[in-house]
């Protein structure tokens, strides 16, 4: 199973399985019958009007489910939180409302044509399960029923360790936060763009610390996460 990295707000590495286009699938299927027995109950009650204006509204109701779901559970509908899956983004972030917007928007298309093979395709190539509504959103969908233990989740240092900046500890959780972020984008998304901010964020991480600003930018802002990482290792 294909695993993301996340990291908590004390930044302890945490491995998150990407999803299993089965799961999704599931997770897909769970939702709709959910609403078509709230159909069908309405149906036995007498309660649904067959009026032009009552079909519409229950289409667009319909339609919007996945995002209604998502927007008030925080990324989990309930198709997904019965098979413990959550969205978020990639670097283990909440997701924001524009972002399920964004997946919503495109899973109009993928999920309702061709039966959904356009979602399972794109699920399939990508090596975090993302369908194109994910990687226009920067977002990927995990399984929050992992199996690996604490112990495993945790970053390996050698216990020999030796810091290499103790100033770090004048930085904020936060800022290791920014900090990594910056360095996971870096990585992948290799351009002057990136390789600007790189600068920018150490720059900032080395006027913080009172160090002189470094050559290499990502190599410093490395460093600086793994040896914070150490020092707050047993918190």
């Amino acid at each position: 199973m294909k695993n993301n990295h996340f990291y908590t707000p004390h930044n302890v590495a945490i491995q998150f399985p990407s999803t299993a286009i089965g799961r999704r699938i599931v997770a897909f299927i769970i939702d709709y019958l959910l609403v078509i027995g709230m159909l069908y109950l309405m149906i036995m009650a007498d309660l649904l009007l067959f009026e032009w204006w009552v079909i519409v509204l229950f289409v667009a109701f319909f339609l919007t489910f996945p995002l209604i779901q998502e927007t008030a559970t925080g990324g989990a509908s309930i198709g997904k939180l019965i098979m413990s899956l959550r969205v978020v983004k990639i670097d283990g972030s909440k997701a924001h409302f524009s972002d399920y917007v964004m997946r919503w928007i495109l899973g109009l298309f993928e999920l309702y044509t061709m039966s959904g093979l356009v979602a399972i395709v794109s699920a399939s190539m990508s090596s975090k399960t993302q369908r194109l509504g994910d990687m226009a959103a920067d977002t990927v969908v995990v399984s929050l029923a992992s199996k690996t233990k604490l112990d495993d989740t945790r970053i390996t240092l050698e216990e020999t360790h030796e810091i290499q900046i103790p100033e770090v500890d004048l930085l904020s959780s936060k800022q290791i936060s920014v900090i990594m972020r910056t360095v996971y984008r870096a990585k992948k998304h290799r351009s002057q763009v990136s390789k600007r901010r790189l600068e920018e964020i150490a720059e900032k991480a080395a006027t913080v610390m009172g160090y002189e600003v470094p050559e290499d930018s990502l190599e410093f802002l490395e460093q600086i996460v793994v040896d914070y990482t150490y020092l707050h290792d047993e918190t």
